[in-house]
């Protein structure tokens, strides 16, 4: 035995050359001591000696127990081993060793007890082992490769990078920088969060509703609360108390909103009360079969709901009574308003107290809207717009815009029923509906561009019912581009007797498919008569006929010509315009009303040169209208 070698006078042994040393010795066969190259060979032993009565004169001796693989050595108390062969480095507690970071070294070193001397290292990766390791100083001189210019730092400064350089800035006097939303809405366990701007949360707790509602009170001057991805289970609405506030979910925009509210309670998410600038944003909700109003919105004015997604009430997914300017856009509902409740996807009211507007709903727009409801039985979806408030003769609804929706699914009511003044309905697809796809009761209203059609087990309805309800607005209606692809009932539109003037009703371009064949309109159910007639229709046609022919034929006095028009015209039904195509003015052509069949016309042409019928051939043009 022999105490610790000197290796090269002075030298500090690094973790590497330590290694070295004890690479090479175990190489050696020889299970002596031995002195090679300077270098001293400690002898091995197959175990630890006997240190009984050991003491400070041996303190230092040395040997390699083969047995455990590891050099150890006497201390003057006891027995002290190094680390294995291969190890991480040096002794462990050895602190007169230091370690020196070799040129070049790219692996990783361990620094373990070093607490005397800064140490200063050039390797790309390294640990620290030690938990609080207060004597290394490690100074970021770049951020991504951008060198920190440090000449600025100071309290309450913080760095910022103008796209070239990295440096130390000065908040402006006073301010403060903040988190982008008011609120941050996320659940931990069984605990709710309400994480202000400031990262504050003492708003929490394990009723998810009183927390969001906690956080709405709280944002007297509006402001946007977040609520993380994830799941969030209400007991009842949250209230939202002050104007321009904004709940939103974090994936805001998605086809389908990560951050989910259930509530199977009452099925209700949000009150809002004489209030205005609410948005609702990027949130699915879903309402168990309840019968609650999953979003209610009273006397207010300047809301939106967008990218929104509604499941599964048989309530309304939204109510809207006496609102004003709101936009619902991006919004997705399926299986609301069931057959078994009184709901629909939007209803909309006058308010059921004073005080209260004399229009009902104003300025609503329903945009890019898609209805998917169950065709199964119990499931289905009643109706998807109610605005059809029967209490008054006074408009429910003013200036409606319904524009870009696919309303599928079957409804056991009437799609769409509005009772007002001004709407426009554009680019509607709406299909499987047991009763009427509109009912429209009132004036000024203008549909184009929308495609509907009937399921086969539908009922006597028409595609199409309009009504002269309100009070001062019969009628005013004008309908372009409309396809209705199948119909149960006697007509694809009908007009009811309420409408006293159906001159002010205009139609073109419209056309209907059934079989059997129907016509494309009729007075009422029952086909009778009132005061005017629907003078205002072009290019319109069924699978009757058209209601616009156009011709030109080659006819003499007394001929018998095709009109081609719908149903069986009577005279007063049918109104013919006749031209002669002729160099010169001196023939009269006409179609005296008895002589109009179901078919076709008997020409009456007079020569008034001659003054007798005339019985050469002449080109006429034909231009034929049925009206009924």
């Amino acid at each position: 035995m022999g105490r610790v070698p000197t290796v090269e006078s002075k030298e500090k042994v690094s973790s590497v050359k330590w290694n070295q040393l004890v690479a090479d010795y175990l190489s050696q066969t020889d299970t002596g001591t031995q002195a090679i190259g300077g270098i001293v060979y400690i002898g091995r032993r197959a175990s630890d000696p006997d240190t009984a009565g050991w003491g400070e004169a041996q303190k230092g001796y040395l040997w390699f127990n083969l047995t455990e693989g590891k050099y150890k050595y006497w201390n003057g108390a006891a027995i002290v081993a190094f680390p294995s062969a291969g190890g991480a480095g040096a002794p462990v507690d050895a602190s007169y060793v230091t370690i020196n970071a070799e040129a070049g070294l790219e692996g990783e070193i361990q620094h373990a007890n070093i607490v005397d001397e800064a140490q200063k290292h050039t390797p790309k990766i390294h640990t620290h082992d030690e938990a609080d390791i207060t004597d290394l100083d490690h100074d970021a001189l770049k951020i991504k490769g951008v060198t920190v210019d440090d000449s600025g730092i100071g309290a309450d400064k913080y760095l910022k990078y103008d796209g070239a350089n990295v440096a130390y800035g000065s908040l402006p006097a006073g301010s403060t920088y903040k988190l982008a939303p008011s609120y941050t809405i996320y659940k931990v366990g069984a605990t709710y969060y309400a994480m202000d701007e400031d990262g504050d949360t003492s708003i929490n707790g394990n009723d998810c509703q009183a927390v969001i509602e906690a956080a709405a009170t709280a944002l007297v001057d509006g402001g946007l609360i977040l609520i993380k991805a994830g799941t969030y289970t209400l007991d009842s609405k949250v209230t939202i108390p002050h104007d321009n506030i904004e709940i939103r979910g974090e994936t805001a925009g998605l086809y389908f909103p990560t951050t989910t509210l259930l509530n199977d309670t009452d099925g209700e998410f949000f009150s809002v009360d004489a209030v205005a600038g609410v948005v609702l944003r990027g949130l699915a909700m879903h309402g168990y079969e309840q019968t609650g109003n999953m979003v209610y919105a009273r006397s207010c004015c300047g809301g939106i709901i967008t990218d929104c997604n509604f499941l599964a009430t048989s309530g309304n997914a939204i109510y809207g009574e006496e609102i004003q300017d709101w936009h619902f856009i991006r919004n997705q509902t399926g299986v609301v308003g069931r057959e078994s409740g009184t709901g629909a996807a939007i209803t909309l009211r006058r308010r059921a107290a004073s005080p209260r507007w004399t229009g009902g709903c104003h300025d609503i727009r329903i945009i890019q809207h898609w209805q998917e409801g169950s065709l199964a039985v119990g499931n289905r979806t009643r109706t998807w717009l109610d605005a059809y408030d029967t209490s008054s003769s006074t408009q429910t609804i003013s200036n409606l815009t319904i524009s870009d929706c696919k309303l599928h699914g079957k409804f056991t009511e009437p799609a769409i029923k509005i009772r007002g003044v001004g709407a426009l309905i554009h680019g509607v697809y709406l299909g499987r509906t047991l009763k009427e796809d509109m009912i429209l009761d009132g004036g000024w209203f203008n549909v184009s561009n929308c495609s509907m059609g009937q399921d086969s087990t539908a009922g006597n309805f028409p595609n199409i019912r309009l009504q002269g309800n309100v009070t001062g607005y019969d009628g005013f209606m004008t309908f372009s581009n409309i396809t209705m692809a199948a119909c149960y009932g006697t007509a694809h539109i009908i007009v009811d007797n309420t409408i006293t003037n159906a001159n002010r009703l205009t139609f073109s371009n419209c056309v209907g498919y059934s079989d059997p064949a129907i016509p494309l309109f009729i007075n009422n159910a029952t086909g009778a008569g009132y005061a005017g007639v629907l003078s205002q229709i072009s290019n319109c046609k069924c699978q009757q006929g058209l209601y616009d022919s156009y011709q030109t034929v080659s006819a003499a006095n007394a001929a018998w010509i095709n009109h081609y028009l719908v149903g069986a015209p009577s005279g007063a039904g049918c109104s013919l315009h006749l031209t002669v195509l002729e160099n010169d003015s001196n023939y009269c052509a006409q179609a005296p009303s008895a002589q109009i069949g179901a078919n076709n016309f008997q020409l009456y042409l007079y020569d008034l040169v001659a003054a007798g019928l005339e019985a050469v051939a002449k080109n006429i043009a034909v231009e034929a209208h049925y009206r009924v």
